[in-house]
């Protein structure tokens, strides 16, 4: 099949074709770049337009691990304006990779990633992702992979729903999380809202929720930041040469402190 696909340069319409089979449908910031996935010539007409598609957009401000990933590079400037400007000249973050639910598992995703990689210019490509299968599909490709452990305010909700048979990072639905919650015994029941209660001590206005889809909704948006980020140093881009001699040299000089 993939040898009747090929990849090209979309719009933002490409990704609102598959926006909804994600589970955080709107983006942060507009797309910068779009790729999607296409039959060829040939056999357009027995694909759907797009069979996959991957978002681009401007980096986030902050990201911790990325301040390790390039020893600090994006903060070598006092004024955060010049640091900022200097993020949005190296860095592209990826914020969608989406395939059609009819076409997962034949390795349309990992050929969209490929491709989309060979045609860009931009030195730096990174990700965060919450999802562990996926992430051979990064580092395979050549990302280097930096894990971002929650806290344990996080990791305690999240324990405590799998202990119910809950696993929020796979089931995203609030509908099927509500059903759920409704269909356990007493005991679960209270044993989870207890745990709800503790989790949402601290959150502004949390104290309004009483059990809810609302408050369902509002759990999930606070559930942790993805687990792990992802960075790719384009090796055609000088620029990424600059931050990757950057980090040898800060390692060098670390490891020669006593």
């Amino acid at each position: 099949m993939i040898d009747r696909l090929q990849v090209t340069e979309g719009v933002q319409a490409d990704y609102n074709a598959l926006a909804r089979y994600h589970y955080e449908p709107k983006l942060t910031f507009p797309p910068t770049k779009v790729f999607k996935v296409v039959g060829m010539p040939p056999y357009k007409k027995h694909f759907p337009d797009p069979v996959a598609v991957l978002v681009l957009t401007q980096p986030f401000p902050e990201i911790k691990p990325r301040t390790k990933a390039t020893a600090n590079f994006f903060h070598q400037h006092d004024n955060a304006a010049d640091n900022l400007k200097l993020l949005n000249t190296y860095v592209l973050y990826l914020a969608r990779l989406i395939t059609d639910p009819r076409y997962l598992r034949k390795g349309i995703g990992t050929m969209l990633l490929k491709k989309t990689l060979q045609q860009l210019q931009t030195p730096i490509i990174e990700t965060l992702t919450p999802i562990d299968f996926t992430n051979r599909m990064y580092t395979n490709t050549g990302f280097e992979i930096y894990y971002t452990p929650a806290s344990r305010k996080y990791t305690r909700l999240i324990d405590a729903f799998k202990l119910v048979g809950l696993n929020v990072h796979d089931t995203t639905s609030r509908e099927l999380i509500d059903m759920r919650l409704d269909m356990m015994k007493t005991g679960e029941r209270v044993f989870i809202e207890r745990e709800i209660r503790y989790f949402l001590v601290g959150f502004r206005n949390a104290d309004r929720f009483e059990p809810s889809p609302e408050r369902t909704k509002y759990i999930l948006s606070k559930i942790p930041p993805p687990e792990a980020y992802l960075i790719w140093f384009n090796p055609n881009a000088p620029l990424a040469k600059s931050v990757l001699l950057h980090r040898e040299n800060q390692q060098q000089q670390n490891n020669q402190q006593p």
